[in-house]
């Protein structure tokens, strides 16, 4: 079974986005020092050196610009240039393509002259759009000299000879150059270019269509189109086109889900870049050194757990976008200790983390503990600015939230802080450690209250049905931030309730 990946329309480059998720998931590759073969990486380093104007490119600046750049989107922006440069060189040199064009280029100059009003069809719009002048000038040219006398259209108009010294000189090279043009309308990649520039990367390449029944499954298409056919492929690119987009396909439900959270949760940087912007920016991740340490004044806030302070510091470097600067070591101390409300305000202050923040999530504790995670931040005010209030969203927010799945009458009642209600369920044999869907028990919310009065009557009620034997299980993520805070809580009432 396939799933389908994102790619971005951005410039009409969705077929070399579609190749940028293989090649970028071949270079972050764990445990792999150097994922490429010499000869691919080679070609790879020369056209991001070219385009991002930066000399002697190894592969390990290569690796941290895409660390730096998380989102996949981002990431397929980042190749767009290079691969179209890559492209191109490959074009120019394949003699066949170049025949094979021809005959493409003569039919739709046939249809465009001789028709009153032309209708290029998607088949002749790159031709069309590299030799414009040509297109025009031969029109222009044929409908003169026709409006003074008949002419023989195959001898005055079509002359092969003459076509194919233009096509070989002028429009083939044409065609090729204005490929690793980066503009608006950019040329949509074929078939048969995408099949060139996976041959040139050594990847394989095959083309699915949707099953006929419109469901979620994919059929390989036997086309004449595979890429690299040698005996050791880098990887395996498989794609779909509907409706002149490109789309990867790929064997692994958590890759997709991965791919999915980001596109839809994680933060764009070069979300509104111009091509020149995108440009500087590569630059900028290539030449960025690689530092790691702990911001000091961040990792004393975490400690101290001071949401505000954690908040204004986060919210103070909200643009600065290192590769692995103190915040990216603070989070993972943070994602580590599972510290969901500390990994809340980071999240909420520092956009630019949060590709990170999930994708960590995602690798270290699985889709639920991300899912909930993002259940909570929806539950968070939007565009909150002063931070001086932060400590008391999360107090709403963490644990005590209006309602729970799954929670049970006595969760419920103690919610709402009615004693009399809760003191008769327990007395009834509600369980006091029924955990919902969150691993939080009745007696989890009791500690949390902040009214004296309420806990002490509910835990004297717990200890008196328990003789004292009541404890706190925990293993729920959402309640480490005041662990020790309960703990003192429990003793000191089991001290109160052995003098009664």
């Amino acid at each position: 079974m396939k799933f389908l990946l994102n790619t971005t329309p951005w410039e009409n480059s969705c077929g070399l986005a579609a190749l940028s998720h293989v090649l970028t998931q071949n270079i972050l590759a764990p445990m792999k020092r150097n994922p490429l073969n010499q000869q691919a990486l080679n070609l790879m380093l020369s056209a991001f050196s070219t385009i991002y104007q930066v000399t002697e490119l190894n592969w390990l600046q290569l690796r941290n610009l895409l660390q730096l750049y998380q989102h996949p989107e981002d990431q397929q922006k980042l190749w767009i240039g290079p691969l179209r440069l890559i492209l191109s060189e490959r074009l120019l040199s394949q003699d066949e393509y170049r025949n094979t064009l021809f005959h493409t280029f003569v039919a739709g100059l046939r249809h465009y002259v001789l028709e009153e009003q032309p209708n290029l069809t998607d088949e002749y719009a790159n031709i069309y759009q590299t030799n414009k002048a040509f297109f025009e000038f031969a029109r222009a040219s044929y409908w003169r000299v026709r409006a003074v006398r008949r002419i023989d259209k195959e001898r005055d108009i079509f002359q092969e000879n003459a076509l194919q010294a233009y096509w070989q000189q002028i429009g083939y090279i044409q065609y090729c150059h204005q490929h690793k043009q980066v503009i608006h309308h950019a040329l949509m990649l074929t078939a048969e270019e995408m099949s060139h520039l996976c041959d040139a990367l050594e990847i394989e390449f095959n083309i699915y269509e949707s099953a006929a029944d419109n469901s979620l499954s994919f059929n390989p298409i036997n086309h004449t189109c595979k890429g690299f056919e040698g005996e050791a492929s880098l990887d395996i690119l498989d794609v779909i086109c509907s409706n002149h987009h490109w789309q990867p396909l790929t064997d692994s439900m958590s890759e997709a889900f991965r791919q999915q959270l980001l596109w839809k949760n994680g933060y764009r940087q070069l979300g509104h870049h111009s091509y020149e912007a995108l440009r500087q920016a590569g630059r900028a991740g290539l030449l960025c050194d690689t530092k790691q340490f702990t911001a000091p004044l961040l990792h004393k806030a975490l400690q101290l757990r001071v949401y505000n302070q954690v908040a204004k510091i986060c919210q103070s470097q909200a643009d600065k976008r290192d590769p692995d600067n103190g915040f990216y070591n603070c989070i993972d101390e943070v994602i580590s200790q599972k510290d969901l409300s500390m990994l809340l305000t980071i999240y909420y202050f520092k956009p630019n983390t949060r590709n990170y923040i999930l994708d960590k999530s995602l690798r270290m504790y699985g889709t639920a503990f991300v899912a909930d995670f993002l259940k909570y931040y929806q539950r968070l005010p939007k565009e909150m600015t002063d931070t001086r209030n932060w400590d008391g969203e999360i107090e709403k927010l963490l644990p005590c939230i209006d309602k729970i799945d799954q929670d049970s009458d006595l969760h419920i009642v103690i919610r709402k802080g009615e004693t009399v209600k809760a003191k008769k369920l327990i007395t009834e044999e509600e369980d006091i450690y029924l955990e919902n869907q969150y691993q939080v028990s009745p007696l989890h919310l009791v500690c949390e209250k902040e009214n004296l009065e309420l806990y002490l009557r509910l835990l004297l009620a717990m200890t008196k049905k328990f003789r004292g034997d009541i404890s706190v299980g925990y293993r729920n993520p959402f309640f480490q931030v005041k662990l020790l805070r309960i703990q003192k809580k429990i003793e000191a009432l089991k001290n109160i309730y052995e003098r009664f």
